[in-house]
């Protein structure tokens, strides 16, 4: 299984890491940064729904055969 995670940062990777081994036992995590169209601290939920939905149609773009 191929998980992508639209973030560079050591801290999300290594979270996103521990929790995913706890769930399964097969898997590659895949960190990729992408643009999100949004302020990089958005200021309101709607902002922070629209970065990050445009995040998952940009790395859709990059890494097509992504299951999650």
């Amino acid at each position: 299984m191929k998980i992508v995670l639209t973030s560079t940062n050591l801290a999300k990777k290594t979270a996103a890491q521990k929790i995913l081994n706890k769930y399964f036992n097969n898997f590659k995590l895949e960190c990729i940064k992408v643009d999100s169209g949004v302020s990089n601290t958005p200021t309101t939920d709607e902002e922070g729904i629209l970065g990050a939905k445009n995040r998952i149609k940009n790395a859709q773009k990059q890494i097509s055969d992504a299951d999650i």
